[in-house]
């Protein structure tokens, strides 16, 4: 109550003698730039593939999901400008190669003990990802076709969305497994 009466009486003063006022502490500014997590990250091979292989032929796939909160207004031109599976000294052990698919995911059901992880985010749902990121929260699914199959055993994905800043945003996470082939 004393603090109430306080501001009270200093209220009418300000609007009487400008000199007394209240000053508070500016609140810190908000960031309006995109942040990102990864969800899920997998590769893994076709199976069977033709012997010999035709030139430029795709044998070895990277898929991975992020989910982007976008703060700021909506921002179009967003791109993928690079992906690679890291080992676990943070070499690349494979690198992008050429995008397949990039969508938006719809909502999707949580993995739990009767759907699995790979049953969810490699699911063949969404829609084609136009470059515009809305304002809010995005799930976002972007498969490629990877250079080579790893060198080593990969312990981490990254990729790199342009087009959301001066520099890429980069985003990082632990790879679920492969899938078989």
């Amino acid at each position: 109550m004393k603090h109430f009466a306080a501001a009270v009486i200093c209220t009418l003063a300000a609007l009487l003698a400008p000199g007394c006022t209240r000053t508070s502490t500016p609140m810190p500014p908000t960031s309006a730039a995109p942040t990102a997590t990864m969800l899920f990250c997998a590769y893994g091979g076709v199976g069977t593939v033709p012997d010999p292989l035709p030139p430029g032929y795709e044998t070895d796939f990277a898929s991975m999901v992020i989910e982007v909160d976008n703060p700021g207004s909506a921002i179009s031109g967003v791109t993928v400008a690079g992906a690679s599976l890291l080992d676990e000294h943070g070499a690349a052990a494979a690198s992008l190669r050429r995008v397949d698919h990039f969508v938006v995911l719809p909502t999707l059901e949580k993995p739990g003990p009767k759907l699995g992880i790979f049953a969810v985010y490699l699911n063949p749902e969404g829609t084609a990802f136009t470059g515009d990121l809305p304002t809010g929260r995005t799930k976002l699914r972007v498969r490629m076709s990877i250079a080579r199959a790893p060198s080593a055993l990969p312990a981490r994905c990254r990729l790199n969305l342009g087009g959301v800043g001066a520099s890429p945003l980069v985003i990082e996470g632990k790879v679920d497994g492969s899938w078989p082939t």
